[in-house]
């Protein structure tokens, strides 16, 4: 089956930190069969030329439910496991506070952000923007081309306050606290 979305992931920024904690928690999330993170001369770099269906950080997290009741991530799956023994089950959406509380405390100052550029069957294309700050801000931008128009697309989460700024070009805003 060939895919039909393709881009590009890259990454830059002004940042300080413990760059190997950082890359294995972005590798982590990316798993095995994705392009990997690196460190290299004091910046985090990906081996990524085109990728399918690029992604800059986990939106979702997919779990299987095996037959003998356990429910389990996908990219935790330690055995290979036969089709009649599981099945898939609902995906969870990965939080912004997760991606705060996971990769902040190892970046000492300074922010990283990681892009994507991509296009697909059914967008002209697409930009999109993670950044993630020292002071446990998370702020994450798209923008989609299609049929003449763009859409923008936006969350934010600060720590400090605990809330989440969702929104969009449609003038769409929502605000929520963090649980």
């Amino acid at each position: 089956m060939s895919a039909n979305a393709y881009g590009t992931i890259g990454v830059c920024g002004g940042y300080e930190g413990d760059l190997k904690r950082i890359v294995d928690i972005l590798n982590d999330w990316r798993g095995e069969d994705e392009s990997n993170y690196f460190v290299e001369d004091g910046v985090i770099s990906i081996n990524a030329s085109e990728d399918e269906y690029p992604d800059i950080w986990p939106r979702y997290q997919w779990f299987v439910s095996v037959k003998d009741g356990r429910r389990v991530r996908l990219e935790d799956l330690d055995e290979p496991i036969n089709d009649d023994e599981w099945e898939w089950d609902d995906p969870e959406e990965v939080p912004m506070q997760t991606i705060s509380r996971a990769i902040s405390p190892y970046l000492h100052r300074g922010a990283i952000e990681i892009f994507t550029v991509s296009y697909a069957e059914y967008h002209d294309g697409c930009f999109a923007k993670l950044t993630i700050r020292a002071d446990g801000v998370v702020d994450w931008l798209a923008y989609v081309f299609a049929e003449g128009s763009s859409k923008r697309y936006a969350q934010s989460f600060d720590p400090s306050s605990g809330l989440i700024l969702v929104t969009s070009s449609g003038g769409g805003r929502e605000m929520y606290l963090n649980n």
